[in-house]
């Protein structure tokens, strides 16, 4: 549901190998996350727009692993969650 994993404070990893989607602010406010795994994942936030997915992790070295779906979906550009997560984070994200 919405918010599942927010203000997670210790959460550093989250593997999550069956999950197709992750619902609004689904890691708001983990502060330091640094790897998600979601490789089936082929709905951020229900939109292709920032949902706040990943809002308030920022400054963090993280890596994203995510459906390939989600590197163009939003006309030739990435989901707009990752784009907020590379833009405040050092971010390594793979489509698979």
């Amino acid at each position: 549901g919405d918010g599942v994993l927010r203000d997670c404070i210790e959460l550093t990893t989250g593997i999550f190998p069956a999950c197709t989607s992750a619902s609004i602010n689904t890691f708001e406010d983990s502060p330091v996350l640094t790897t998600v795994t979601m490789p089936l994942c082929a709905d951020l936030g229900g939109t292709t727009g920032d949902d706040s997915v990943f809002n308030g992790v920022s400054g963090n070295t993280i890596t994203l692993t995510i459906a390939a779906s989600r590197e163009t979906c939003d006309g030739g550009n990435p989901d707009g969650d990752i784009v907020y997560l590379a833009a405040n984070n050092t971010a390594t994200i793979i489509y698979v």
